[in-house]
């Protein structure tokens, strides 16, 4: 009798391990990864070099491969963000002028169109695809907000199609990444290449450097394979924030991640990107004292992290040299203006003014949504072909002035609802590292305002909340 049990269960056990060995291994999806995202990196940067072939060519291929499945939308995503903030960077310096000449007026609309066409597919795919399995609670509020913008858009703003253009583009590409969040919920997908991706970017900047290229802007902040040191900075400093929780919370491939770490770090201050060093601050305090309340935390785990920060903090402000290190990050080596107040009206106060001024002019709606206060200020570009706005670029310096003065009262109630659902979704269901990168993404937005814009900066930021948002805790 016991042998006949045994071999029962034996028999039972069989197809349990049969599945175990058709399973793709981790590391194995990490070397998927790795050779996705260095093939997309190579495909982008060689797109840019090659002149003669349109701008608008490496979209069209990128959006063929979003077809494929919901897994390669993300993957094509992903590097249409990457091809966006590339532009003007490293590889204009390489190009000869008479080449560079051809393109010129062509360039900038057909990657306009382009960044369309990619997310249209994105779309399609996700419309299309398998249902997300899991509901999260900000969508309502998501919805709530896209149709308030899309109502101000129509009946407020002073240029209608330019900011149903920009509520189109910011819908479309939050619904993509929002939808995929939820798809994706529980598996490592969207983190492991999220990881991969971004960290194949900063580490292919570092020997830059070396190079004068690598600082093409200003002669002083360290940019990379990107078109900004402010753009690099900030992607630095959302993308550490993530990668010191996995660090302190004993994830695998600690030497890899470590030296990715330092790295990513090295890179941050090199940029001297204020907003880049806030966000990974803001990211990593709000992680690490969430990460000693999870349920499924090791009993007091971070709390020797956090000490042995304190503690270094302490150190290091004792020393006399620390104050002249800060004092030339923070005004970014400009002595003279080395106060909080001209240093604030120098970089943000200005824009923050503008805004302030246009939201107690038009209180309870706003000026429209995407618009600027003065009309003077707004430069569109059209499509050459029907005419049709397809880019407006505002700056804007803080994101709750920016959306007071473009949607008023009633608009930044809305908004401030969805930004809250953001936070407690992933405050209740986020694993550390997934805190980490939804709130730096979200302080990223103390400086520069792109949560209210898909293109550009923004379109990455939100890449980030939609991974933190993706990483659920084994309790969540």
């Amino acid at each position: 009798m016991s042998t006949i049990t045994h071999g029962r269960r034996m028999g039972a056990n069989r197809p349990r391990v049969s599945r175990q060995r058709q399973a793709t291994p981790v590391h194995a999806l990490i070397w998927d990864h790795k050779t996705n995202a260095i093939g997309l990196i190579f495909l982008v940067i060689g797109f840019e070099f090659v002149q003669q072939i349109p701008s608008i060519a490496v979209y069209i291929l990128l959006s063929a491969l979003a077809l494929r499945s919901p897994e390669w939308s993300i993957r094509a995503l992903t590097a249409g963000i990457f091809a966006t903030l590339l532009t003007g960077g490293i590889t204009q310096e390489f190009i000869p002028l008479e080449l560079r000449e051809v393109r010129v007026g062509t360039s900038d609309t057909g990657k306009l169109v382009g960044r369309y066409m990619l997310l249209v597919a994105c779309l399609v795919q996700f419309l299309t695809g398998k249902p997300a399995r899991n509901r999260l609670s900000f969508w309502p509020a998501f919805v709530a907000f896209t149709v308030v913008v899309v109502l101000n858009s129509i009946v407020v703003s002073y240029e209608p199609l330019v900011s149903l253009f920009k509520a189109g583009t910011l819908g479309l590409g939050t619904f993509i990444l929002l939808r995929a969040a939820m798809l994706f919920r529980g598996s490592r997908f969207m983190e492991d290449w999220f990881s991969v991706f971004i960290g194949a970017s900063v580490l292919a900047s570092l020997p830059l450097v070396l190079l004068p290229e690598g600082f093409l802007v200003n002669g002083a902040g360290f940019q990379g394979l990107y078109n900004h040191p402010q753009v690099f900075g900030v992607l630095c400093g959302i993308f550490a924030a993530a990668l010191f929780q996995r660090a302190i919370n004993g994830r695998n491939r600690q030497v890899a991640n470590l030296t990715v770490l330092t790295v990513t770090l090295i890179c941050l201050v090199l940029s001297q990107a204020r907003t880049g060093m806030l966000a990974f601050l803001v990211g990593t305090l709000v992680a690490t004292f969430a990460s000693m309340f999870a349920k499924d935390a090791k009993k007091g785990a971070a709390i020797p992290f956090a000490l042995l920060g304190c503690i270094a903090l302490l150190l290091a402000l004792s020393l006399p040299q620390t104050y002249d290190v800060i004092g030339g990050f923070v005004s970014k080596r400009n002595y003279d203006a080395y106060t909080l107040t001209t240093l604030w009206s120098s970089s943000r106060g200005r824009l923050v003014e503008e805004a302030l001024a246009g939201f107690v002019q038009h209180p309870f709606l706003g000026v429209g949504f995407g618009l600027p206060s003065d009309p003077n200020l707004l430069e569109i570009k059209y499509d050459p072909f029907l005419g049709l706005p397809i880019g407006a670029s505002v700056e804007k310096g803080l994101i709750f002035t920016a959306v007071l003065e473009e949607l008023g009262l009633l608009g930044g109630f809305v908004s401030g609802l969805f930004l809250l659902s953001i936070i407690g979704t992933a405050l209740t269901h986020a694993k550390p590292e997934g805190i980490a990168l939804v709130f730096a993404a979200i302080a990223s937005n103390l400086g520069e305002s792109t949560l209210t814009s898909f293109g550009g900066l923004g379109g990455f930021v939100w890449l980030a909340i939609a991974v933190g948002l993706s990483m659920t805790r084994r309790d969540a």
